[in-house]
């Protein structure tokens, strides 16, 4: 099993790019909300599955966004 984990450098990092990455999940069928977040600032985004190799480099490709997969 597989998880995509995103996290912000801070909460600059989130402020600024939080809308930028919330368009590539929704458009990789990961609507906002329909997936759990921490409480925390800068938030982490927790995706319940693996994204592919073209939606981790968008992400990554962001300023200040840092996603990788985790399996366990």
């Amino acid at each position: 099993m597989s998880a995509t984990i995103i996290r912000f450098d801070d909460v600059e990092a989130y402020e600024i790019n939080n809308e930028e990455v919330t368009q590539i999940l929704d458009e990789s069928g990961f609507p906002g909300g329909e997936y759990p977040t921490t409480r925390t600032l800068p938030p982490i985004l927790i995706i319940p599955t693996g994204l592919g190799d073209d939606v981790l480099g968008k992400l990554n490709g962001i300023d200040g966004v840092h996603a990788e997969v985790q399996t366990q």
